[in-house]
């Protein structure tokens, strides 16, 4: 059955293509991410995620059709599973630096420690 047999238009399947599209790219940023050595372009990242964003924001635009409800949640689901492991990247990595902030910072002060004991 196509979709003029099931009384869906074109423009309403192209939607759920769509999410479907958006879906997989924030697959791919997110494996993007994870893959980035040392570290993501966080600027790329932010970009990218405001592009997926905008698009998504676009997309839910027009109510959603009785025969799109369950597509839609699918689709929602799926991209709220890929921000929370973006959000969990995220802190890994702001936790890394602090750490190393925090390590830097304490070599400073044992070796300004050192250094006056040594002067002295």
């Amino acid at each position: 059955m196509n979709a003029v047999e099931r009384g869906v238009s074109k423009v309403e399947e192209e939607r759920v293509n769509a999410l479907a599209g958006l879906v997989s790219l924030g697959r791919q940023l997110l494996q993007a991410a994870r893959s980035s050595h040392p570290e993501p372009d966080w600027l790329q990242l932010l970009r990218n995620e405001a592009n997926l964003r905008a698009q998504l924001e676009t997309l839910m635009g027009k109510p959603v059709l009785p025969h799109e409800v369950e597509a839609v949640r699918i689709a929602l689901q799926e991209l709220l599973a890929i921000n929370a492991d973006l959000v969990d990247l995220i802190d890994g990595y702001r936790a890394r630096t602090v750490q190393a902030l925090e390590h830097k910072a304490l070599v400073r002060r044992a070796a300004r420690a050192y250094s006056h004991s040594a002067v002295g």
